[in-house]
């Protein structure tokens, strides 16, 4: 058995699609239930999915976990770009209505 040795080298290479600090995300949950599911959590269940991303992409997926349970946050717009850095960003936000909706009704 052969074993190899190497170099690694690691280095920071920076999007220039992200460059601007965002201000607004819109995000929609995949499933019925994410609001009621988190209760009046929202916005700190909101500001722990942000913060595990350095930066956002129209398009992309958060996971939002909560209650031992995880839910799935598309961003579907972004100010004050189409992708934008969250680190130390004050945003605001809005989410919308679910991607898919609750297979029961209340």
């Amino acid at each position: 058995m052969a074993c190899r040795t190497g170099t690694v080298t690691c280095g920071e290479r920076r999007s220039p699609r992200a460059r601007r600090a965002g201000e607004y995300a819109r995000l929609q949950p995949a499933e019925a239930g994410f609001q009621k599911g988190v209760g009046g959590d929202v916005r700190e269940v909101l500001e722990a999915a942000l913060a595990r991303h350095s930066t956002l992409s129209e398009g992309d997926w958060l996971d939002a976990q909560h209650g031992g349970r995880a839910y799935a946050l598309r961003v579907q717009k972004l100010r004050p770009a189409a992708a934008v850095s969250v680190i130390g960003a004050p945003s605001t936000g809005r989410l919308y209505r679910s991607c898919r909706r609750s297979s029961h009704r209340s």
